[in-house]
């Protein structure tokens, strides 16, 4: 990982099983941890992760962040697992980057959350997730996006995303506007053939040849405006 190291860190790997603590100010910037578990943990104050580099399971499943979860920069290696869990203050996961699959499912973010340049290299879902507003700008997923019956109650913005495989929206719903101005979608497989129509939010289609700036291989199209 390039960024600040902690100077308060202690050399090495380490396991952490911090399931049910209730974990005040915690930060844990710049430290390298192996399997790490904050199953139903209580975060009172801010919680800081930025820049650290998770290099095997990782679970926060039901755990509460009471003030900001700040995320930025972090590295997951393998699953990171955030099945249930609730954010009440502001999330950042910006530039963070997920190298196996993450899980967000019945997850709930009731002030901001931003995933802006976020990389998503395995297996992203979003089922039952609860959003008050969240920005994905700039993200790249390599597998299918998975946003079924997701809830957003204010604006979600998709501006620049790229969707290498696709994505699903299935019975999600947005109470604000749903921006996805300059995402790209392939719409092909690896065998050459179109993909099976995806679900996108409401009002959005993919529809001619994406420009000079998409990704090379395949075929990808542009999201635009339904007419």
């Amino acid at each position: 990982m390039n960024g600040p190291v902690n100077p308060k860190h202690w050399p090495g790997d380490h396991d952490l099983d911090l399931t049910g603590a209730m974990l005040i100010d915690l930060d844990l910037s710049g430290c390298s941890i192996r399997d790490a578990t904050f199953n139903g943990a209580s975060f009172l104050g801010d919680a800081h992760f930025r820049f650290v580099e998770f290099t095997r399971q990782t679970t926060f499943d039901r755990a509460r962040f009471e003030s900001r979860a700040l995320f930025q920069d972090a590295r997951f290696r393998q699953t990171g697992s955030f099945l249930g869990t609730v954010f009440v203050g502001a999330a950042m996961f910006d530039k963070v980057r997920f190298v196996n699959s993450a899980w967000f499912f019945d997850a709930e973010f009731t002030d901001q959350a931003s995933f802006g340049e976020a990389s998503f290299h395995g297996q992203v879902g979003f089922h039952r997730t609860r959003f008050a507003d969240v920005t994905f700008e700039s993200a790249r997923m390599a597998m299918p996006g998975e946003f079924v019956e997701l809830r957003c109650t204010g604006d979600a913005v998709f501006s620049r995303v790229h969707f290498a495989s696709g994505a699903t929206f299935t019975a999600a719903e947005f109470g604000g506007t749903v921006v996805m101005s300059g995402a790209l979608a392939r719409v092909d497989d690896e065998d050459g053939f179109r993909r099976e129509v995806e679900a996108w939010p409401p009002g959005w289609k993919t529809a001619g040849i994406a420009d000079k700036y998409a990704p090379p291989g395949g075929r990808w199209e542009r999201l635009v405006p339904e007419d």
